[in-house]
């Protein structure tokens, strides 16, 4: 108990600091990074979550690698047969479309088909034909059901990490002018800030608050074990 109110006043902290609420705002890992804070002269860019940038936005991409790219935001699109070729190249993780159990920290269990996975989520198809949308801080083991020889297994904690290096496979893909890049090669998006407008809550959200909130709950779960 006492280590779940450590990690929720450290979460305070981290939204306090960054001015903005982390429950009103979907937080994006890699692709949001927090306001540019440019003392001394006047600001001109701001950063901020791909997901809450309107289309036709003229945008500055940052890829992992270290790619830039200036163009107009498209949007976001999905790609099954390109999904499952860019999954498929991930290792260690659960197959796609494979029959899963999800336990949760609540210890109740989920169970259905791996849909995919979208930032600091987890995409289920129940039996039953429903979607759950599991939040990735909520498993503490996805299992695969598979009469096969190894099955995989991975804990929460360990798709938090892989999330976190960029090597968890999102379904959406974002497309700048004529390029089009998987979500989790992005590290920053970067806008043209509006003087007049201010920075919208919920918009521009600390990539520090995001590291915080993720590396709390790993190790919470750590804790735990």
């Amino acid at each position: 108990m006492r280590a779940r109110l450590f990690v929720v006043a450290i979460l305070i902290a981290a939204q306090a600091s960054a001015g903005c609420a982390l429950a009103g705002a979907p937080i994006l890992a890699g692709a949001t990074i927090g306001a540019v804070a440019d003392i001394g002269r006047e600001q001109t860019t701001q950063r901020c979550e791909i997901e809450a940038t309107p289309v036709g936005t003229r945008v500055h991409i940052r890829l992992r690698g270290g790619q830039t790219m200036d163009g107009r935001y498209q949007g976001e699109i999905f790609s099954a047969e390109e999904y499952v070729v860019r999954y498929a190249a991930a290792s260690g993780l659960p197959a796609l479309q494979a029959d899963i159990a999800v336990r949760l920290t609540s210890q109740r269990i989920l169970n259905g088909r791996l849909v995919g996975f979208e930032p600091h989520r987890l995409i289920l198809l129940g039996y039953d034909g429903r979607v759950s949308v599991v939040a990735l801080g909520e498993v503490l083991e996805v299992s695969e059901l598979s009469e096969r020889a190894e099955p995989v297994a991975v804990s929460g904690p360990f798709l938090i990490e892989r999330e976190l290096e960029g090597r968890l496979p999102y379904r959406s893909c974002v497309r700048v002018s004529a390029t089009t890049f998987p979500l989790e090669a992005i590290e920053a998006v970067e806008v043209p800030y509006d003087k007049h407008a201010g920075i919208k809550t919920g918009v521009v959200i600390g990539l520090v608050v995001d590291a915080l909130a993720i590396a709390a709950l790993a190790t919470l779960f750590r804790f735990q074990d």
